[in-house]
């Protein structure tokens, strides 16, 4: 038996359409965001495609790690604005993600 669909909120839909405007700002790719949800075992283009969708949740340490990514608080990814998006750096995004790759 499947457990009924949560239908998602605002502040989840308001998340879900920040990350995929970051993600155009900044240039990256949807595999290069899951690698850095989760560094030792990315999660796939395809599942990051399904929680920009709202197919499927986003857990609160991918909310913070794709926040930490971009640069920006993950609360203010959640409001409606985008005031935030300004502080997006696509260089400083691009080495935070290089970094994530040299860690032991």
């Amino acid at each position: 038996m499947t457990a009924a669909r949560i239908e998602p909120t605002d502040t989840e839909k308001n998340f879900s359409a920040s990350v995929d405007l970051a993600l155009r700002v900044s240039g990256l790719t949807r595999a290069e965001l899951g690698f850095a949800l989760q560094p030792a075992k990315p999660v796939d283009a395809a599942s990051v495609s399904r929680r920009i969708s709202m197919k499927t949740n986003w857990l609160m340490r991918e909310m913070h790690a794709a926040a930490d990514l971009f640069g920006v608080n993950p609360l203010d990814m959640c409001e409606p604005g985008n005031a935030w998006v300004a502080k997006i750096d696509p260089s400083a995004v691009r080495n935070r993600l290089e970094s994530l790759h040299t860690r032991p």
